[in-house]
């Protein structure tokens, strides 16, 4: 037997003129050790020399399958670079933390948002709950000055200090029949009646509270007009105003009672 590797088969036979064994049976048995194990650069895919040696060999002897099936993993340089840092010899535990990755997991992590300054497109949803101090300006979330006190709820028995509540007020320039509706405004201004008013009833709306407020302030366009103010509404201890005063400000201050399901008129000034 040759004391190389051979790159070609030997082809044994028995005779005197070339390699020979000692009978025609041994060289068969050794030409099919041969075709077997085959050769150097063996092209043939059933050798044992091109399943271990061969790249484009997909047997599992030249891919070294790995736990569960997994093949050889393929990296360059600079994808390794990445992973500096980690021990050399990755534990089962370790490699377990990229189970169920379907993609490219760069490309997955350059799809998340920057935690300086994100660009959102698109519809952007918030939390409804305050899980974290931030507001949404422009598409870009910046982190605010979180409250120094207790969070105001909804439904909680807290005392409030220190705060200055804005009116909710609704702008009317002249109607005949003011629209007014008590679950958007606390305060009406009328601010240059043309007309007589006929009916502060016919267009109010809302479902107020008991002991709601409301402020309705009138101001004339230079001639005194009549104010009827319907069903909604009745004296509660100031009688309900029936006229402005030419170019005069004129303000009525009502409470609501659930009793009678009328604006109760509590006040009413005159400009002097």
């Amino acid at each position: 037997m040759a004391s190389s590797f051979p790159t070609a088969k030997n082809n044994f036979i028995t005779g005197a003129s070339s390699a020979t064994l000692a009978s025609a049976s041994h060289a068969d048995t050794h030409n099919k050790l041969e075709d077997v194990i085959g050769i150097t650069g063996s092209s043939d895919p059933d050798s044992l020399t091109y399943k271990l040696t061969n790249t484009s060999s997909s047997n599992p002897g030249h891919k070294h399958t790995l736990e569960d099936g997994a093949t050889d993993i393929t990296a360059s340089v600079a994808e390794l670079n990445v992973l500096d840092g980690i021990p050399a010899t990755l534990t089962a535990t370790e490699l377990g933390y990229v189970d169920g990755v379907t993609s490219a997991i760069q490309t997955q992590l350059g799809d998340k948002a920057p935690l300086a300054s994100p660009t959102f497109t698109g519809t952007v949803t918030l939390p409804t709950g305050l899980s974290g101090v931030a507001k949404l300006t422009s598409g870009v979330v910046s982190a605010v000055t979180a409250p120094s006190g207790t969070i105001v709820g909804t439904t909680d028995t807290q005392t409030l200090t220190n705060k200055t509540v804005t009116p909710r007020i609704t702008t009317i320039t002249s109607s005949a029949t003011p629209t007014i509706n008590t679950d958007n405004c606390d305060a009406v201004t009328i601010t240059a009646q043309a007309e007589a008013i006929t009916s502060f009833t016919t267009n109010l709306s809302g479902t107020p509270v008991n002991f709601q407020k409301l402020l309705i302030r009138i101001k004339d366009n230079g001639t005194a007009r009549a104010i009827a103010w319907g069903a909604s509404f009745e004296a509660k201890g100031v009688a309900l105003p029936t006229t402005t005063v030419i170019s005069k400000v004129l303000t009525v201050g009502f409470i609501y009672d659930t009793v009678t399901s009328k604006w109760g008129c509590v006040a009413s000034a005159q400009q002097e």
